[in-house]
């Protein structure tokens, strides 16, 4: 006899409360859940960056793209 998880991959019928697979959405909402928080970080430290460029007055020296980021992530 098929599990929940056998039917599901098959593309059959199954029970989508079934414990094995409440068990295994719960595991990867928490991984979401970590990765979200890694993005936020990642993204604030990027803006302290482009800030900390901008404030110095580095950016006259990068390629004018990199530049343009510096000004925009200082109205983040």
């Amino acid at each position: 006899m098929k599990t929940e998880k056998e039917r599901m991959l098959a593309g059959e019928l199954y029970d989508p409360f079934d414990a094995e697979l409440v068990t295994a959405r719960e595991h990867f909402a928490g991984l979401l859940r970590g990765l979200r928080r890694c993005e936020t970080t990642l993204r604030a430290i990027g803006i302290a960056y482009w800030r900390i460029i901008a404030a110095t007055g580095l950016s006259s020296t990068l390629p004018a793209d990199a530049a343009a980021r510096a000004s925009h992530a200082s109205i983040l």
